[in-house]
C-alpha cells in the first residue's frame, strides 16, 4: 500500500518516479499499516523541550500513545508498542538532525 505525504491512502501505485520519498510517496507494508496510522495519529504528541539551544523532540507521551490507541480502538499488543517505538526513534532523530 502506497500513501502520500500525509499519510493518506493512495488507490493506484504510484509511478516508478514517484515512489522515491522525495517525491512524496512511500510504501507501507501492509503488516504495519495500523502502526503507520498510529503514529500518524500521533503527530502532536511529542514532549518537546525548548531551551536556549531550540527545540528538542524528546519521544512520545506515552499516556497519550494509550489514550489515541483507546479512542482509535486499537488493541494494545508489545508487537505495535515497539513499532511505535521503531517510528518514534526514526522521527525524533529527523527532527532534531533539521
Amino acid at each position: 500500500m502506497y500513501v502520500d505525504e500525509h499519510g493518506k491512502p493512495v488507490e493506484e501505485e504510484p509511478e516508478e518516479q514517484a515512489k522515491d520519498p522525495e517525491a512524496g510517496y512511500f510504501e507501507v507494508w501492509e503488516e504495519n499499516w495500523e502502526a503507520a496510522q498510529l503514529f500518524r495519529s500521533l503527530s502532536t504528541q511529542w514532549i518537546v523541550i525548548v531551551g536556549l539551544g531550540g527545540a528538542v523532540y524528546q519521544g512520545l507521551d506515552y499516556n497519550r500513545v494509550e489514550a489515541t490507541m483507546r479512542l482509535m480502538g486499537i488493541e494494545s499488543s508489545l508487537r505495535l508498542f515497539q513499532k511505535i517505538q521503531t517510528m518514534e526513534a526514526a522521527g525524533a532523530k529527523a527532527m532534531n538532525d533539521h
